[in-house]
């Protein structure tokens, strides 16, 4: 029987998941589509040829145009200005078996060519351009024509974990080579524009409970300033009804446990800062430190 814990996890997860399309972000001038959260930028006035329009999508961090399922075709064809667009679609590399630059599966159910295409034409038309009215035909890669670029929105940078419930962003620090105290944890996460964890909800707390891999991590709860003062790194607000401690903690045991871990049962417990333990960091998107985070 699933415990109470665990339906909690499994709600808060699907609302993450619900939301996180809500929040997700791409590049200035691209367009995302909700249906398979990815972002598109279309070309209609741009024109070059097939390998330009590729490593332009590429500069991108994006690949060109390729088709997964027939919503997202009738999406981009419903944002179509213009008749033809360079698609990733390409037998360059063996002569009729045609695959995409991105590697997505090639489904000949989505890939309508059109009346006797693709007749290489010339002995030399090798790119593919997706044409408005949904089908497709093989050109010379050489053409100068409008592309249309595809790729993931920006959420978070790579290594860290994105949560629709808070619009930010985690990173799981629990490899043993990176294991810190308190202050020095701390202070990486200061660094890469980030904060230690601290709890504003208790969709938050169960969505990182669900991501935990380890027992306990270091989070931002700390009575460093004031004994019996809980306050949080980030100076967001403290809430005892999400901060549920273990039985008989925090007791400041020995005189000098000043800082919060977080368990993976959901509660929390005090120890000396000193202790060399995983943490958790937590930022916005779009922090302006883009050489770490």
């Amino acid at each position: 029987m699933m415990t109470e814990i665990s339906a909690r996890i499994a709600v808060i997860l699907a609302i993450c998941t619900e939301l996180s399309l809500g929040f997700s972000e791409c590049p200035e001038g691209w367009i995302y589509n909700y249906r398979n959260a990815r972002c598109y930028q279309f070309n209609h006035f741009r024109k070059c040829s097939w390998e330009v329009a590729l490593a332009n999508c590429r500069l991108e961090r994006g690949d060109l145009l390729s088709y997964e399922n027939q919503g997202e075709k009738d999406w981009v064809l419903k944002n179509m200005v213009v008749n033809f667009y360079w698609s990733g679609l390409n037998d360059r590399y063996e002569d009729g078996r045609y695959v995409w630059t991105d590697h997505t599966e090639y489904n000949a159910t989505l890939v309508h060519w059109a009346p006797r295409e693709p007749n290489n034409w010339g002995g030399n038309e090798d790119c593919a351009v997706a044409i408005s009215n949904g089908d497709m035909n093989d050109m010379s890669c050489d053409w100068n024509i409008p592309y249309i670029c595809k790729r993931r929105p920006k959420v978070c940078p790579a290594g860290w974990l994105y949560c629709g419930v808070t619009g930010m962003c985690y990173q799981f620090n629990s490899r043993e080579n990176v294991k810190k105290t308190w202050s020095a944890a701390l202070e990486d996460c200061e660094q890469k524009g980030a904060n230690l964890l601290s709890y504003q909800s208790m969709a938050e707390k169960y969505w990182v409970l669900s991501k935990m891999k380890s027992s306990a991590f270091w989070c931002g709860l700390n009575d460093l300033q004031t004994d019996g003062k809980w306050i949080w790194s980030d100076d967001t607000p403290y809430d005892a009804k999400i901060v549920n401690w273990a039985p008989g903690e925090p007791n400041n045991w020995g005189g000098n446990e000043d800082c919060a871990i977080v368990i993976g049962n959901a509660q929390m417990n005090d120890l000396s800062c000193e202790w060399k333990l995983p943490y958790i960091c937590k930022g916005p998107r779009g922090t302006k430190n883009t050489s770490l985070f």
